[in-house]
């Protein structure tokens, strides 16, 4: 049930809309009541609380594959590290709708990674906000990648894909992320996925890339979270069920 079909309810008069009304009153006296009970005064440890939720979120990734231990990624600058995909610098790190929260801080995985990784890492997008990507992209993000010794590729659902008030039609990525990945295995053999998601997704290049990681919504301090585990700070524990 969404809003379009509650306002095609109410016209076409499935749905009175005294009915519609009443319902909409006790949602409002209940956010009226929650409101008149706010405590005042009330402090926390913002960085506390974004420790707990980095070292929450690192527990929750799942390694799924590691072929020729890829992964640990070295850290000593010995090898030439390309971190490619948008969601490295602007991460999907919750849901929307009911499960929507205001972020104190947010960890992206590009910064995160350049702060354990000695030398520069380099950086390709490859595709926009909304998954879509375009052929100058798509060649930015081959020729980086053919040019480290390892690329670490991002890649998952938009907003678009998967939220409240809607389901999946299917278990796809955008045609873009697979696009990006089938480019890049194809030219560097040293590729890691990163997986970001917040329900289960087809992978038809699964056999492509050596390295795969799922690291879901990770939360405000996802970033972080990928970041140790992807240069060996934290063991990826986590499991699928």
């Amino acid at each position: 049930l969404n809003d379009a079909k509650i306002v095609a309810a109410v016209k076409n008069g499935e749905l009175p809309e005294a009915r519609l009304d009443q319902v909409v009153e006790e949602l409002l006296a209940v956010i009226l009541m929650a409101h008149d009970r706010k405590k005042e005064g009330v402090t926390f440890d913002i960085d506390q609380h974004h420790r707990l939720a980095r070292k929450a979120g690192g527990e929750s990734i799942v390694l799924l594959k590691n072929e020729g231990s890829l992964l640990p990624l070295p850290t000593d600058g010995s090898k030439k590290i390309a971190v490619i995909g948008d969601f490295a610098r602007q991460p999907r790190f919750q849901g929307g709708g009911s499960s929507q929260v205001n972020p104190s801080k947010i960890d992206k995985a590009y910064d995160e990674l350049d702060a354990l990784i000695e030398g520069e890492l380099t950086f390709a997008s490859a595709y926009q906000r909304n998954g879509e990507t375009t052929d100058q992209l798509l060649a930015e993000a081959r020729s980086t990648a053919q040019a480290a010794d390892i690329a670490v590729v991002f890649v998952g659902l938009p907003a678009a894909y998967e939220s409240e008030s809607f389901d999946r039609a299917h278990m796809n990525l955008p045609p873009a992320h697979n696009q990006l990945v089938e480019t890049v295995t194809a030219v560097q053999p040293n590729t890691v996925v990163v997986l970001i998601n917040g329900s289960a997704v087809s992978m038809p290049w699964a056999g492509q890339a050596p390295a795969i990681v799922e690291g879901w919504l990770g939360g405000q301090a996802g970033g972080g979270a990928l970041a140790d585990v992807l240069a060996g700070k934290v063991n990826p524990s986590g499991k699928l069920s």
